[in-house]
């Protein structure tokens, strides 16, 4: 079905093209000059620089995130005085173990 649909717009381009061509645009045509600059091959300092800009710029803004992260872990972290890598010991396993204890388990 989206073939069908793709062709109908290729043949529908075609016709309205050569009824444009017949009607609007009767004559000689000009042709089409696009003057373009020349070429040139960029200096390894000139890539260097740029590439220097966008690391620094990366770094500036992805580094800002992580650092502020790091800070908000590491608060969490010792904020508590049962802090440790024991999770039994964690807030949220003394928490699930006394409720644990009081359902009757």
């Amino acid at each position: 079905m989206l073939i069908l649909i793709y062709v109908l717009g290729i043949f529908v381009a075609l016709i309205v093209a050569a009824i444009l061509k017949r009607t609007m645009f009767k004559g000689l045509s000009t042709p089409f000059v696009m003057e373009l600059p020349t070429y040139k091959i960029p200096s390894v300092k000139g890539v260097l620089l740029h590439t220097w800009e966008k690391v620094k710029g990366f770094l500036r803004k992805a580094g800002t995130l992580i650092l502020a992260c790091s800070i908000v872990l590491w608060i969490l972290q010792n904020i508590f005085p049962w802090g440790g890598t024991d999770p039994q010991m964690s807030v949220l396993g003394i928490s699930c173990r006394c409720n644990y204890c009081r359902s009757g388990r």
